[in-house]
């Protein structure tokens, strides 16, 4: 019998890591390392696979988590919401060290998490610092493979559900802006089968693939759609881009996951193309669930877990 591949997940605890490791688990001829900071949710992994416990970015984590690897996922990276010193230090630093360590113990092949934003020229620093990373893991000389997700939704998620608690909690939906932003939402779940599909294929190597729903969704409509699966339809009460700026730095000190932030901000101020997911569709067989219903599972699950 042949030996499984092993693949390191950095982040392995988190929103998407835990579900690429579970689809690992069920994957025939793979099996996962899991490196993430130390908590309940990477000891609960340790029951299906390996686990380190550590920061990356300290001298001898990653190598210590890369021995023996045959391949990396490299999910770690600064929430867009984050200040730019720690997209610097985690998002770009991050990405320098998986490349160093994988270079240092021979793992060749590496996938990495960025952005639909790192393809979109704006005036935040969220996109361009993914395009830095993405920067350094194209030159690394390794087989790399780039994913740019839209945004993703599913359990252990927190924008849609932000959304959720706001309309619970307000009798009115803040807005920024007209309403008309497009966001390309897709499930966790179906990010992770590519990213499946790429460790195991040679034509994902050297490729950076964009995904995302196949039309866009305003926000407003996403508002509106998250209100009807809660049974909280509000008005939306639309408000002026700039303002907003200064909205959203102060919820980013008052929460940890704002449904508004300054970062989003920036990127609503300009228009851009919609993601090209026609290679991924053709290399990896990428698709994704339509949005309301992805939305309406999202939501029972919700329902359940709610307190009656």
């Amino acid at each position: 019998m042949a030996t499984p591949k092993k693949v390191l997940v950095t982040g392995g605890a988190g929103f998407v890591g835990t579900l690429l490791c579970q689809a690992i688990v069920a994957a025939p001829g793979l099996v996962f390392r899991a490196l993430d900071l130390p908590g309940s949710r990477l000891d609960a992994l340790a029951r299906d696979g390996e686990t380190v416990a550590g920061d990356l970015l300290l001298p001898g984590v990653l190598e210590s988590g890369l021995a023996g690897c045959s391949a990396a996922v490299h999910l770690v990276v600064a929430h867009e919401h984050a200040p730019l010193e720690l997209h610097e230090k985690l998002t770009i630093g991050g990405a320098r060290r998986v490349v160093e360590a994988a270079k240092s113990v021979g793992v060749r092949r590496l996938l990495f998490m960025s952005s639909i934003k790192a393809a979109r020229d704006y005036e935040g620093f969220y996109g361009a610092c993914k395009r830095r990373a993405e920067a350094i893991v194209r030159e690394s000389g390794l087989d790399w493979t780039i994913f740019r997700p839209g945004l993703l939704y599913g359990p252990g998620e927190t924008r849609l559900s932000a959304i959720a608690r706001t309309l619970r909690a307000w009798p009115v939906f803040p807005l920024p802006g007209d309403g008309s932003y497009p966001i390309y939402p897709l499930r966790t779940v179906d990010l992770v089968a590519a990213l499946l599909r790429a460790l195991e294929s040679s034509e994902a190597i050297g490729r950076i693939y964009e995904l995302g729903s196949d039309r866009p969704w305003r926000l407003d409509e996403i508002v509106r759609l998250v209100g009807e699966h809660i049974g909280q339809r509000r008005p939306i009460l639309k408000l002026p881009l700039s303002p907003c700026r200064a909205l959203g730095a102060l919820a980013e000190k008052l929460t940890r996951h704002p449904v508004l932030f300054a970062e989003q901000i920036k990127a609503m101020q300009v228009r851009f193309p919609p993601p090209d997911t026609e290679p991924a569709k053709r290399d990896l067989g990428f698709t994704t669930v339509p949005f309301p219903q992805g939305l309406a599972e999202l939501a029972a699950g919700w329902a359940a877990r709610r307190p009656r």
